[in-house]
């Protein structure tokens, strides 16, 4: 979906934008702020009916404040040290945020940057709660009290400096107590641990820093230290961001795929949640690292599989586009010439045995064959930056169109991805005018991050002019709704045509409950699969882990470090190729393609019988239902996405749950000799006695996490067909509404479609 010329947006060049308010927005909420303090104030003589009741509510959730701004989130996510809060900076136009070669920490948690006017910028650091704390200090106290852990005594002694008693856990003293005694001295400890100095005053509770943008970054470095972070449960900046001013929300998400399970989890659900998903990656990593490859490779499937793709909805980001080395050697057109200023400058150092007059007149001509090959050198780098975007870029559109091809098993390639190389040190560097740094760039549009700046602004306005168009639809629902006072003229049509729109209803749930059914048959297979390893799964995780870490992983429901072992035991199933192909077939073309059809079904028929009413207003009433129609197909498929992307992750999860006991009973095991080898025991016999309930439990989990998808689909069908058919008697119910509602409407109601219309165009 393209914005068309007409948006109010300024394009970014080397100069910074000015930020300018989108009149057509402003004009919708005027008009629907005015039609709800009309409703709110009729004078006391009308009560508005219980469903009118429902659709205000709706709106005024949405107008907080008698305002409205549309929050569109958008995840950054990459690995660690992939440049994601570099160039959130250099999008945001400062530095805002701590990178990781600064030594900053603040991608450790999810950090929310989000537009405010005004000078300043407000930074509110939300801390865990204390049983958020309880529960992970637990875990940290029992690894290292139980089992000696090091790492965990290392982070406890990292957040309690000043506890000295923490060095004495682990000791053989402890280790001769009786277990009653160590568990009432670990229980003890932890209660004191809660109410420490250290950390009683930040739990539960959020600390605040504001002022100019260019200043935030320094006033949260306190809150980086490894004595602070980990109580941190997010971070949200509210500033001056003009890039944001279109309701986009960026969030900085914990680096992807590093050594922290609970982050990986942390960021996972951001992105499944998020509206829309930025792949950061290095451009010099891109096509010849491994592990940059698959991660590129699973989030590309996943977002195909997401529906994502559908809705443009995933964006490469190549970073370091700015990093050239300087050995590099690959030819450049400006090869040449720098050989020959290098070669002059050389004959003027080798001529030493000259009067020393005769040396200052040289100098000059120095310093210049100096600049000209810095020069040279830079615009070598710049052209070399530059050709190796353009072939990244070819190769990553190949590798898409191949992942695409394999996901999908379709023939036809798909529509590029957009892709973007940006030098996000360059453009800060060129927009504070610093003289101490050098740049590869001569001005900021080179960067790339201007084109970036305003495809984001226009994620935000698109989505902005959709949520005013569904914004404008629920205004004019609510004023038919109020009319609704008495009983339509012919109350039979109506339940007639409400009948005959539940059988359309009635056969698009039984097209997607057999589609379902069929990804319930596909998975089936690869279930007894997955039970048939699970054995081995439990044997090689504990054939990588020391003693201490198996029993860490026990006690956190496995899932430590950078292991899961609930994934891993589900592992055939979630990344079986053909399930991924079904899924992806089942929800991005053949459920829209079904959805489609009923909408025209339900649009022909209500059309119909308004059409055959011959009222004064039928012209406007058809175009009432078909924004009507168009806005349930958009709801009904957005929720069908969102709750297919729910479901496909479920593996883990009923696996987890499954094993929740079993995890419980193995890390309960009383210290002693052999501990080791009693818990792998314990596991495996349990597996190989449990094994086919578990994994038939997952059957059943699949199986009603598609059927409440059902259950959801046709409810909100039934309820939006109900509300759409209930519209239509408001046609012949026009001369019953009392005058003050009738007023409403006739002043409100043209000027709502024109709005409509005017929106529509402007996202054709």
């Amino acid at each position: 979906m393209a914005l068309s010329p007409a948006s109010s947006l300024s394009s970014l060049t080397d100069d910074t934008p000015e930020l300018t308010k989108d009149v057509d927005l402003e004009n919708v909420y005027h008009l629907v702020s005015g039609v709800v303090r009309d409703l709110s104030l009729p004078g006391g003589s009308i009560s508005l009916p219980s469903e009118a009741q429902i659709e205000m509510e709706k709106i005024e959730k949405l107008l907080v404040g008698g305002a409205y701004r549309p929050n569109h989130k958008v995840a950054v996510v990459g690995r660690t040290g992939s440049g994601k809060s570099t160039l959130l900076n250099a999008l945001l136009g400062c530095s805002v945020l701590s990178a990781a070669d600064m030594g900053g920490a603040c991608t450790s948690v999810v950090t929310e940057i989000s537009y405010q006017e005004g000078s300043e910028a407000v930074a509110t650091v939300l801390f865990k709660t204390r049983q958020q704390w309880e529960t992970e200090l637990r875990h940290l106290v029992t690894d290292v009290h139980d089992a000696n852990n090091p790492d965990s005594l290392g982070k406890l002694a990292n957040i309690y400096p000043d506890r000295q008693d923490l060095k004495k856990m682990g000791t053989v003293e402890k280790q001769e107590m009786l277990p009653e005694q160590s568990k009432e001295l670990e229980s003890s400890l932890i209660d004191n641990l809660l109410d420490d100095p250290a950390v009683k005053d930040k739990l539960g509770n959020a600390s605040t820093v504001s002022g100019p943008p260019k200043d935030i970054r320094e006033k949260l470095k306190p809150f980086w230290g490894a004595a602070t972070w980990p109580l941190i449960a997010r971070v949200n900046i509210r500033g001056p961001f003009p890039v944001l001013s279109s309701g986009i929300v960026l969030a900085d998400l914990p680096g992807h795929g590093d050594a922290d399970i609970v982050r990986n989890k942390v960021a996972d659900q951001y992105m499944q949640d998020a509206n829309t998903i930025f792949l950061v990656a290095p451009i010099n990593r891109a096509i010849d690292d491994e592990g940059v490859q698959n991660y590129l490779k699973k989030h590309i499937s996943q977002s195909i599989i997401d529906g994502r793709i559908a809705e443009d909805s995933v964006v490469l980001v190549l970073t370091q586009h700015d990093v050239i080395g300087s050995n590099a050697d690959t030819a450049s057109s400006k090869d040449a010439e720098i050989e020959e200023l290098t070669n002059q400058l050389k004959t003027h150092k080798s001529q030493k045995k000259q009067p020393k007059d005769s040396k200052h007149s040289r100098l000059p001509e120095t310093r210049k064959l100096r600049a000209s090959l810095g020069i040279a050198m830079c615009q070598r780098q710049k052209e070399l930056a530059q050709g190796r975007c353009l072939a990244v870029i070819s190769a990553l559109q190949h590798k898409y169109q191949s992942i695409y091809a394999n996901v999908s098993g379709a023939s036809a390639p798909p529509r590029p991805i957009p892709i973007f190389c940006v030098g996000s040190s360059d453009y800060l560097i060129l927009h504070d005018h610093s003289p101490t740094k050098t740049a590869i760039f001569s001005s900021k549009s080179e960067t790339g991050i201007p084109a970036l700046y305003t495809h984001t602004m226009h994620i935000g306005e698109r989505q902005g002019v959709s949520d005013a168009i569904h914004l404008l639809f629920l205004t004019y629902q609510l004023l038919n709704q109020s009319s609704i006072t008495v009983e339509g003229d012919d109350e039979g049509s109506e339940i007639r045509l409400e009948k005959e729109c539940e059988q359309e209803v009635a056969s698009l749930v039984q097209s997607i409950e057999k589609m379902f059914a069929m990804i319930v048959d596909e998975s089936s297979p690869l279930i007894d699969a997955a039970k048939q390893q699970s054995l081995h799964v439990f044997q090689a995780v504990a054939e990588t882990h020391k003693w201490n870490q198996y029993l860490a992983l026990m006690r956190r429901q496995g899932e430590f470090g950078s292991t899961n072992l609930n994934a891993l035991l589900t592992s055939p199933i979630a990344d079986s190729e053909s399930l991924q192909r079904l899924w992806h077939v089942v929800f991005n073309e053949d459920i829209p393609r079904t959805v489609l059809h009923c909408m025209k079904s339900i649009h022909t028929a209500i059309s119909s019988s308004v059409s055959n009413l011959r009222h004064r207003s039928v012209d406007k009433s058809l175009h009432s239902i078909e924004t009507s129609v168009q806005d349930l197909s958009s709801t009904i498929t957005k929720g069908i996405t969102i709750q297919q992307r729910q479901a496909r992750r479920t593996w883990a999860p009923l696996m987890k749950a499954r094993l929740s006991p079993q995890y419980a009973s193995v890390a309960a095991i009383t210290p002693g000799r052999n501990r080791f080898a009693r818990m792998k025991e314990s596991n495996e016999s349990f597996i190989e006695g449990s094994a086919v309930p578990i994994f038939e439990a997952l059957k059943a989990g699949i199986k009603g996490a598609l059927a409440e998808c059902v259950e959801l689909v046709q409810a909100e069908l039934q309820h939006r067909v109900r509300v759409i058919v209930r519209d239509v008697t408001v046609i012949t119910a026009d001369d019953k509404c009392p005058s003050f509602l009738a007023k409403v409407r006739a002043d409100k109601e043209e000027s709502i479609f024109e709005m409509m219309d005017s929106l529509k165009a402007r996202v054709q």
